[in-house]
C-alpha cells in the first residue's frame, strides 16, 4: 500500500457533513502545514475545496489528525465547525 504521508505526520483535516450529520467528504493534507508547531502557536491557511454538489446545508469540521493513527478530536480537542450552505446556480 502506497503512503500519501508517513504514519503520525499531523496533518489538517476536514470532514463536510450533510444536514443529518453524516460524512459526505473528508480530505487532508491540503492546504499542507507550513512545518512542525508549537502547542498555541498559530498559522494562517487558505483551504480551497469544491462545494458538494447538491445544493443544502453542511457543516465543515476542520481539525488536525496524527495520520494513520487519529483524529485530533478523538483524543479531546476542539473541532472547529463551520455551517455552510450551498445553493443552486441558475
Amino acid at each position: 500500500m502506497q503512503r500519501s504521508a508517513p504514519r503520525g505526520t499531523v496533518r489538517l483535516g476536514i470532514k463536510i457533513l450533510d444536514a443529518h450529520g453524516a460524512t459526505v467528504e473528508e480530505f487532508h493534507g491540503k492546504p499542507m502545514l507550513p512545518g512542525a508547531l508549537a502547542p498555541g502557536e498559530k498559522v494562517n491557511l487558505l483551504l480551497e475545496h469544491p462545494a458538494p454538489r447538491l445544493p443544502g446545508a453542511y457543516t465543515l469540521e476542520i481539525d488536525l489528525l496524527d495520520q494513520e493513527i487519529c483524529w485530533f478530536a478523538q483524543a479531546g480537542s476542539v473541532v472547529y465547525a463551520v455551517p455552510v450552505t450551498v445553493v443552486s446556480i441558475k
